[in-house]
């Protein structure tokens, strides 16, 4: 059995990018992950074809421009992406950009009290090796809070967490869409950005080789409110730390 490159291309596309490219190129070019839904179904279109496995109550909603995954609570509303050979993601030096849509329900006061210290991820790549050990990223909600994980393969952890604690619960985030994109610098820093905005950053220089699952799974997972759900749209993997120029470029695409 081979051992996967991380992000080798053999499709003649190359990460190493000129930057002074024109930025739609840019971002074409370093695609290596783009669900899009035709047809009601949910595929990749990035052209590197890494399978979907969409299950029964994983449904569709009107979303930022067509139709949007909609999770429900429920063990059957789940969507797998097994991930193609050619972008394993398997190493300590390679950056990337996740980015996606993402619509969630306003936070009350009373959800706040009750369910505040639960937290489940809506999108993950932790690959279990136990229990209590995994090595992968993840996005992740916690009461008002939107949190990205990094964990490395001996379990050192980097975290960057949103809290929208405004006076309005949900000022971002409240049952409107917004979009998500982290950048990962493997040399300096994480950021998240909301909308094209910088919002958080951590150093992650620290951390080791980052063995991630095969899948990239979409589903509240370890949520306790019954009554949960989230919609994704646009979820796309950039083999590139993208700049701010790119991300807002990214981000106005979508209104075109």
């Amino acid at each position: 059995m081979s051992t996967p490159i991380p992000f080798s291309y053999s499709k003649n596309l190359d990460c190493w990018v000129d930057n002074e490219e024109d930025i739609d190129v840019i971002l074409k070019k370093s695609t290596i992950l783009n669900l899009d839904i035709n047809n009601d179904i949910i595929s990749d279109i990035s052209g590197f074809n890494s399978s979907v496995i969409t299950y029964p109550d994983a449904q569709l909603v009107p979303g930022i421009n067509g139709k949007a995954i909609h999770l429900v609570n429920n063990e059957s509303s789940e969507v797998i992406v097994h991930k193609a050979m050619d972008i394993e993601y398997n190493d300590m030096f390679n950056n990337f950009t996740v980015s996606f849509w993402l619509r969630v329900p306003k936070v009350s006061a009373s959800h706040l009290e009750q369910y505040g210290t639960n937290e489940y991820s809506i999108i993950s790549s932790m690959k279990k090796y136990s229990l209590s050990i995994g090595s992968g990223w993840s996005v992740s909600l916690k009461g008002n809070n939107l949190i990205w994980t990094l964990k490395d393969s001996a379990g050192e952890v980097r975290q960057i967490t949103f809290r929208d604690l405004s006076d309005k619960f949900n000022a971002y985030l409240a049952n409107k869409w917004v979009f998500i994109t982290i950048t990962n610098d493997r040399l300096s820093s994480a950021n998240l950005y909301i909308n094209g905005v910088l919002m958080g950053s951590a150093e992650i220089t620290g951390l080791g080789a980052i063995r991630e699952d095969n899948n990239i799974t979409l589903k509240l997972d370890r949520c306790n409110n019954n009554n949960q759900y989230v919609s994704i749209d646009k979820f796309r993997i950039f083999c590139k730390a993208l700049n701010p120029k790119e991300i807002e470029k990214l981000y106005t695409s979508y209104y075109l």
